[in-house]
């Protein structure tokens, strides 16, 4: 376990659900049902947490109190105690059982679907509320009429109802004056219309019967129960995303349909245009496949026994998993299906995993990797190294008789990287860096005739992977208090200088945005150590290359290439210079 990389260690229920694994059917106690409406409060509210975090930390709380350890320790209290008092501690059977499985993929599927869709279900619930019948209700409609006060100028696009950014927006003040009955009538609201309309579509989970689904769950919410009269639950069931109006205005339509901050969503209408910027929202909202790149280096070792297509075929025999060749990158395999037609397992636990044969990563990711041109025995630079799926990718390119320098400013990213070395078989070609060693040019063994940045960025390329970023995300996003861009480029300025005479340079994202692209490449460019050096372009005919004076770049699109949204720019050195 230590040497998986951290989405390996991820809750297995919270993994499942944010890969589109079906969640079981089943009748959830009313344990789990408070849990998950306590967990949507924090996520809905001004303090605006994580939620697939949040998602994470009410499970761990659920194993703790409602686990099999818990359920055994009851059954032992039980056993022990007098015969006339067993029915007063019987945790067990007053409270609907021990966790299930069923149980954590439904709620962990269930905090992460309304956080991360919290605009879209919060216009449903306006639909909801215009549709009702105007005699139903009575107190009911004076308590919901009053949850309408949250507004601001972009009020019809549901972007009223989404919950601050941060605790120190506008709309944080609203919320808060709100009761305690108020705001959680207004998360098991949002909580009914995602059972009702989401769960088993995009972030959902299994479609089932949703007005058995409903029903169920009002029996465990108190609140939700008593909203769900017949005036009400018509409304609710009525307001369906195909059957509502959503607004005219190309940018408050975005943010309400694909629930995005509003923010955003003028970004990408702005750059993209109205209807690309829709097909992007709507491919961000639907979970990305599980894609592996085949691992060179074993192919090395065992003189060519290995390689992609035997690979593909090891799991189908011993795995039971589909696969289909990536169209762009080399070694890319994209697992399809079991083959029997049940959902693919977890991939973490697959013989191929552990044996370093492969290792999970986007095509995408694997394409910037792949721009690098990396030869073998040559030196390469992967500035920003993170978990290490580039530097592995490239430390099969370099072969046995070169090197990979990996530096990170977060330690523990190194030591996760030298982990997955060891089981991909290239630890002796990773040379950890110093931030020392990096700032003075301090490279044992040569400079570096390749250098990666593959920059800290807003993530917004991969919210299908990361779908609670999106709420979590600032319009003029800093890291670690600096405007990324202007980190983005000094970063490439940094590793031009490391580069030696004659050698490349790629500088890349997991971003869509032009102020992290573009813009940077331009600031590049213009730059002392710019002028150093001249555009490499890619191929003509390159999918996602951009043209003209950018023909040195590309874009690749999830809702084009089906990969996450993952930009990279690169150049040739032609001076000297330190």
């Amino acid at each position: 376990l230590r040497r998986r990389p951290p989405a390996a260690r991820r809750g297995r229920a919270t993994s499942r659900a944010m890969r589109g694994c079906p969640v079981p059917a089943s009748s959830h106690p009313a344990w789990a049902a408070e849990a998950t409406v306590s967990a949507l409060l924090r996520v809905l509210g001004p303090a605006n947490a994580d939620a697939q975090k949040e998602a994470t930390r009410t499970l761990r709380a659920l194993q703790r109190e409602h686990g099999p350890d818990a359920a055994a320790a009851a059954q032992r209290k039980a056993a022990v105690a007098a015969p006339g008092s067993a029915g007063s501690d019987g945790d067990g059977a007053r409270d609907g059982g021990a966790l299930t499985n069923g149980v954590r993929m439904a709620v962990a599927r269930r905090i992460i679907g309304v956080g991360c869709l919290r605009a879209r279900l919060s216009y449903l619930r306006k639909c909801a509320l215009a549709m009702r019948d105007d005699g139903e209700g009575g107190d009911e409609r004076s308590e919901y009429e009053s949850m309408r006060s949250e507004s601001d100028s972009d009020s019809s696009s549901g972007g009223s109802d989404s919950r601050p950014s941060s605790a120190s927006d506008s709309d944080s003040e609203p919320w808060l004056s709100r009761s305690a009955a108020c705001r959680r009538a207004y998360a098991e609201t949002l909580l009914a219309l995602y059972i009702l309309h989401e769960e088993g579509v995009g972030l959902g989970a299994c479609r089932g019967d949703a007005a058995q689904a409903l029903a169920s769950s009002a029996g465990e919410l108190p609140c939700l129960n008593s909203l769900l009269s017949p005036g009400w639950i018509d409304a609710l069931r009525a307001a369906s995303p195909d059957a509502v109006e959503w607004p005219a205005d190309p940018v408050d339509r975005l943010a309400a349909r694909c629930s995005l901050p509003r923010w955003l969503a003028a970004r990408l209408v702005a750059q993209l245009g109205g209807a690309e910027a829709m097909r992007f929202g709507e491919a961000v909202n639907v979970p990305g496949p599980v894609t592996l790149r085949f691992n060179a280096a074993k192919a090395d070792a065992a003189a060519g026994a290995h390689s992609r297509e035997s690979l593909a075929a090891r799991l189908v025999e011993e795995d039971g998993l589909v696969s289909a060749f990536g169209p762009y990158a080399p070694h890319a395999l994209s697992v399809v299906e079991a083959a029997s037609g049940a959902p693919p397992r977890s991939i973490w636990a697959i013989a191929g995993w552990r044996d370093g044969l492969f290792e999970v990563q986007d095509e995408g990711s694997q394409l910037i990797a792949h721009a690098c041109g990396a030869l073998r025995g040559e030196r390469v630079l992967d500035m920003c190294c993170g978990n290490g799926g580039k530097a592995l990718a490239l430390a099969a390119d370099v072969g046995p008789e070169g090197i990979v320098y990996v530096h990170d400013v977060k330690p523990y990213r190194v030591r996760a990287l030298l982990a997955n070395a060891r089981r991909a078989g290239v630890e002796e070609r990773i040379r950890p860096l110093s931030p020392e060693q990096l700032s003075s040019g301090e490279f044992g063994e040569g400079r570096p005739t390749c250098a990666l940045v593959d920059a800290p960025c807003s993530s917004s390329g991969a919210l299908r992977r990361r779908p609670a970023l999106r709420w979590l995300l600032e319009e003029h996003y800093t890291h670690r208090g600096r405007i990324i861009s202007v980190l983005q480029a000094e970063l490439a300025r940094r590793a031009a200088r490391a580069v030696a005479p004659g050698g490349r340079l790629v500088y890349a994202t997991c971003s869509i945005m032009a102020v992290e692209n573009e813009e940077v490449v331009r600031a590049f460019e213009a730059s002392a150590e710019g002028a150093a050096f001249e555009a490499w372009d890619f191929p003509a005919g390159t999918e996602g290359a951009l043209e003209g004076a950018l023909a040195h770049a590309r874009q690749m699109l999830p809702h084009v290439h089906h990969t996450d949204g993952f930009f990279m720019a690169r150049w040739r050195r032609t001076g000297g210079g330190a």
